[in-house]
């Protein structure tokens, strides 16, 4: 047997293109639709209909404070990744919320599978806009603690759980600095 995510139509009698229509066993009373994302405009139109969805891309990240060129990824909780057809990598997420309504720590959290400097180097650029309680929460949350000692978020957060071998303070400092900074919006 195997376990399926599908979106249902409300009322609406519009249904935005992103939706691809899924054939329904007879008797169903629902179409039902699976998400098929293919631009960043998909993306925008998914968002206005309340799926959890976001576009991890270069922009947002070079608008925090860490400028990098990178192909966009897209953010989306795991229990819609059946539900989903996509040519962009993915970056599965456990809280719903956290994709509807990312913060720096949630783009920083998806920045670790894209470059795990770069991670840290939002946090740090944007250190006064960080919340460190969401920070713990969400490391743990998302299970990434190995990663996120590599690039030592616990000089952040000094509660969260060391997992593993942090990079030396000076080879991240180094690395740091050798990565222009550009002006943070908090």
């Amino acid at each position: 047997m195997e376990a399926t995510v599908a979106f249902t139509r409300t009322d609406d009698d519009r249904t935005p293109s992103v939706f691809v229509p899924v054939p329904v066993p007879k008797g169903r009373p629902r179409t039902a639709f699976h998400l098929r994302i293919r631009s960043e405009a998909d993306v925008a139109v998914a968002r206005r209909s309340s799926v959890p969805v976001f576009l991890l891309d270069a922009r947002t990240v070079s608008a925090l404070g860490y400028p990098i060129e990178f192909p966009s990824e897209l953010v989306l909780p795991r229990w819609l990744l059946s539900a989903v057809t996509t040519a962009f990598r993915i970056i599965p997420f456990r809280s719903e919320t956290a994709v509807l309504r990312p913060r720096f720590e949630d783009v920083a959290l998806a920045m670790l599978s894209v470059d795990a400097i770069g991670a840290r180097a939002i946090l740090e650029r944007n250190r006064d806009a960080i919340d460190p309680i969401y920070l713990l929460r969400r490391v743990v949350q998302e299970q990434v603690e190995e990663k996120a000692t590599w690039v030592r978020f616990f000089d952040l957060v000094p509660t969260l759980p060391k997992v593993g071998r942090p990079i030396p303070k000076a080879a991240l400092a180094r690395k740091l600095r050798n990565n222009p900074t550009r002006e943070s919006h908090p």
